[in-house]
């Protein structure tokens, strides 16, 4: 059964798809399950499918010779896992493995390589590359240059961007395994930010209690890669979906998509229109009034 505009809409980046290529990716997406530690990808595997998560988070991890891994970035509902498909189809040393179970739209990696010869979606994937890139550089000089406490605030800061709540289900273990390193010190810091009243922890699950809190004790990654995602890529506000691209050629303004179905949870901090501002667009387009931003807690 072909899913519904609102279903596919839940993934910004597919929400983003003027309408004319979203009707044509329709009959090749599928809702699927996403349980929790589900491998999408293994190391040096031709990929067979790609997936734009809706509700799951994934996890991208490098993975050494002796079997041991390290994060290097998370994927939620703002991105797609599989995105290798368009260099090649091999993923390299890189796992991606489902880090919180929830829903995602799949498709044949076959149609997706050949939807990237479109310009559209292809000025779309390339700018979400590049928001991907900062994260993971980023993430590589964090692990490198700051103290744990900081690299647990970054990971679980942008974990919470990418799912619907406020709370994840995830063992210490697992998180040790993320940030690659020991559980006994991923106990410790989760202990002190609790103990701080930033975080609420028990049995695998996780809630973030004062989101802003710990903002302020996340180290300078965290600011600086959120950034680049809300720069880079589509932005939901007014229920308007906001896509940061300049105008097409023929003059047709690429920069408002369909009006979506509901607000989704990556949604923008800041109104569309303080964004239109800052960008050097070769076509402005008309907006409504404001309202102001969603809270995005």
């Amino acid at each position: 059964m072909q899913l519904s505009i609102p279903e596919v809409s839940r993934n910004t980046l597919v929400a983003a798809l003027d309408d004319v290529d979203l009707q044509r990716w329709l009959p090749f997406l599928e809702m699927v399950d996403l349980p929790l530690g589900k491998v999408l990808s293994e190391e040096n595997v031709t990929t067979s499918h790609v997936y734009f998560p809706t509700t799951a988070i994934v996890s991208k991890l490098h993975v050494m010779e002796d079997g041991s891994s390290a994060q290097l970035a998370v994927v939620g509902n703002e991105g797609v896992v599989g995105i290798s498909v368009i260099m090649g189809g091999v993923s390299g040393a890189i796992r991606a493995v489902v880090l919180n179970a929830g829903k995602a739209l799949r498709m044949r990696s076959e149609f997706f390589r050949e939807e990237v010869n479109r310009p559209p979606v292809l000025h779309l994937l390339l700018r979400y590359i590049q928001a991907l890139m900062s994260q993971m550089s980023h993430t590589a000089a964090c692990n490198r240059h700051h103290v744990l406490d900081q690299q647990l605030c970054r990971w679980l800061l942008l974990s919470m961007d990418r799912t619907q709540g406020n709370w994840l289900f995830m063992t210490q273990e697992l998180i040790a395994t993320m940030l690659g390193v020991r559980r006994e010190g991923v106990t410790e810091a989760a202990m002190k930010l609790q103990k701080a009243g930033l975080i609420r922890y028990a049995r695998g699950r996780i809630e973030v209690m004062d989101r802003v809190g710990l903002e302020r004790r996340a180290c300078e990654c965290y600011g600086v890669v959120k950034r680049a995602y809300d720069r880079l890529l589509p932005r939901c506000d007014d229920h308007l979906l906001y896509l940061p691209e300049p105008a097409r050629g023929d003059g047709a303004g690429h920069g408002l998509a369909r009006e979506p179905y509901r607000i989704l949870p990556y949604a923008a901090m800041e109104p569309v229109h303080a964004r239109l501002d800052s960008l050097d667009l070769g076509h402005r387009t008309h907006l409504p009034a404001s309202k102001g931003a969603p809270d995005p807690r």
